[in-house]
C-alpha cells in the first residue's frame, strides 16, 4: 500500500489506498507536490511604513532649517561652538607681581586731575532735573558711553519714552535666550514725574499794623572770589522740592531739629503749635520728616536753616574764614532739597509703585506736605531767633510765602547695557545725574 499526498479535493488528513493495478509503471512519474501559492503583500503595513518615512523626512528638514536660520541670525554662535570644540582654554598662571601692578593702576583712577576735570565737565553749569541743561548732560553721558564702549552712533538719536517699544526692547534684549543683544548699547529714557519749581518766596517780619518791618534776603551772596559760584548764585531759587504752595502768617516757634520727639516734648510742656510757623535746624532726621512732624503737630508752615554749631570746630566763631576765603560755612548758604515723605514711598508722588510713563494713571499724592516750607540761611535764622521770647515763641508775626509751579516734567535717564556671561541675571549700577545748582551729583562724587 502506498500513501500519496491528497489533491485539492481531498481532506488534508485523508489517505488513498491503491491496488496493484493502480501502481504506475517505471516509465510513469509519480505526481509531485502541488505548486506553492504566491503570498500577496500586506497593503496596510506597506502604507504605514511609507507614512512613517515621510514624517521622518519632514522632521529632519525642519530641524535643518531651524538651525540654519539660527546661525544666520546669530553667527557668533558658530564661533562660540567652534571655539568650544577646538579651542583648549588656557589656565592663567597666578603672578602676584602682576596683581600688584594691576592694583596700583586701579588706584590711579581717578586721580586728582581727572576728578577735577570730570567735575568741571559735568557740573560746570546748573542742570536742574527737567531743564534743558539736564537734557544736555544726558546727551553728554550718552556720548561718553558710546565712545568708551565702542557703540556706533545711529543716525537717529536714541531718545525714547520710557516704557515705549524701543525702550523695552533694549532693556529686555539682554535677558532673553538666545540673547537678542550681544554687544553694548546705550540710549536715553524719558520719564514724566510730577515736579515743582520755585517761583516766589518771602520771609517777612510784620508789625502790629501788618506792615513789613523786615524782609529776608533769601538768595545766597555773590562773592567773586569763587567766580563760578558767583556767576550762578541766583540761577536756581532756594526752595524745597515738592513743597506745598502757600502764603501763611503766624508766630514762629523754635523746635530744635524738628524731630517728632522735639515736637512731642514741647507739647508735653504745654506748648500749642496751632497756627504757628516752626523754625528748625537741619540735621538729626531727613528734612521731609521735619515737615511731616510740623504739620502733624498743627503748624501752618516751617522754616529750616543750616546752623554752624553743627559744623564742629570749623566755624567763623573759632577763627576760620567763611567760604570762599576759608573752609567755614558761608552764613548766606542755603541747603536745597526735597521734602517728600520718602519713608512713605519714594519716587513720583502721583505714581506710587509703578513708573512715571507718559500715559501713566496718576493719583492724589499722600507723600507730599500739606503746609508750605522754605530753606533759609544762618543769616536769616539769626534775625528770626532774635524775635523769640522766653517761651520759644515770637511775639511778632512772621509771613512765609512759597509759590511753586507743580506740573508733569520730563526728565532724562541715560542708560547703557553691557551684556555679560549669564544672560538670565543682571547687575544694576546707577545714581542720579541732575543737581539743584552746579553740584556734580553722585555720578562724579562716586
Amino acid at each position: 500500500m502506498i500513501i500519496i499526498p491528497p489533491d485539492k479535493t481531498q481532506d488534508r488528513y485523508t489517505t488513498t489506498t491503491l491496488n496493484d493495478q493502480d501502481v504506475p509503471h517505471e516509465s510513469q512519474s509519480l505526481p509531485g507536490p502541488p505548486p506553492a501559492i504566491p503570498k500577496r503583500p500586506n497593503q496596510r503595513n506597506r502604507k504605514r511604513r511609507i507614512r512613517i518615512a515621510a514624517c521622518a523626512v519632514v522632521l529632519i528638514s525642519l530641524v535643518v532649517v531651524f538651525h540654519s536660520v539660527k546661525y544666520v541670525v546669530h553667527p557668533e554662535m558658530i564661533r562660540h561652538k567652534t571655539k568650544k570644540l577646538f579651542h583648549r582654554p588656557h589656565k592663567p598662571h597666578f603672578n602676584p607681581y602682576t596683581l600688584q601692578t594691576i592694583e596700583k593702576k586701579f588706584l590711579t583712577v581717578p586721580n586728582n586731575e581727572s576728578a577735577i576735570a570730570a567735575s568741571r565737565k559735568y557740573a560746570g553749569v546748573p542742570h536742574l532735573a527737567g531743564s534743558e541743561r539736564d537734557l544736555e548732560t544726558a546727551r553728554m553721558f550718552l556720548d561718553h558711553f558710546q565712545s568708551e564702549l565702542g557703540i556706533a552712533k545711529p543716525e537717529d538719536e536714541p531718545l525714547f519714552d520710557a516704557g515705549s517699544r524701543q525702550s523695552q526692547r533694549a532693556i529686555r534684549g539682554t535677558t532673553t535666550v538666545p540673547r537678542r543683544i550681544s554687544k553694548p548699547i546705550a540710549w536715553i529714557d524719558t520719564y514724566y514725574p510730577v515736579l515743582n519749581t520755585g517761583l516766589e518766596r518771602k520771609v517777612e517780619i510784620l508789625g502790629d499794623d501788618g506792615d513789613v518791618e523786615w524782609s529776608a534776603d533769601l538768595e545766597e551772596d555773590q562773592d567773586f572770589a569763587d567766580p563760578d559760584a558767583a556767576q550762578y548764585h541766583d540761577a536756581i531759587p532756594a526752595w524745597h522740592g515738592l513743597s506745598k504752595d502757600g502764603d501763611v502768617t503766624g508766630p514762629i516757634i523754635y523746635v530744635k531739629y524738628g524731630r517728632k520727639r522735639d515736637f512731642d516734648s514741647l507739647q508735653e510742656s504745654g506748648v500749642d503749635f496751632k497756627g504757628t510757623i516752626a523754625l528748625v535746624r537741619y540735621g538729626g532726621v531727613f528734612r521731609g520728616l521735619k515737615v511731616k512732624a510740623a504739620q502733624e503737630a498743627g503748624c501752618i508752615g516751617i522754616l529750616i536753616y543750616s546752623d554752624p554749631h553743627d559744623d564742629g570746630a570749623v566755624t567763623v566763631e573759632n577763627g576760620y574764614e567763611a567760604w570762599p576765603h576759608g573752609p567755614a560755612r558761608n552764613p548766606s548758604s542755603v541747603q536745597r532739597g526735597s521734602v517728600q515723605f520718602i519713608s512713605s514711598y519714594p519716587g513720583d508722588p502721583t505714581t506710587p509703585g509703578y513708573p512715571s510713563y507718559k500715559n501713566a494713571t496718576r493719583i492724589e499724592s499722600t507723600s507730599i506736605p500739606s503746609i508750605p516750607s522754605l530753606p533759609i540761611s544762618w543769616n536769616t535764622a539769626k534775625r528770626l531767633l532774635s524775635e523769640l521770647g522766653d517761651d520759644l515763641k515770637s511775639k511778632s508775626r512772621i509771613r512765609l510765602l512759597n509759590k511753586v509751579d507743580d506740573k508733569v516734567t520730563p526728565i532724562y535717564n541715560t542708560m547703557a547695557i553691557i551684556p555679560g556671561i549669564v544672560s538670565e541675571q543682571a547687575v544694576i549700577v546707577g545714581n542720579h545725574r541732575d543737581a539743584w545748582v552746579r553740584t556734580p551729583g553722585r555720578t562724579v562724587k562716586r
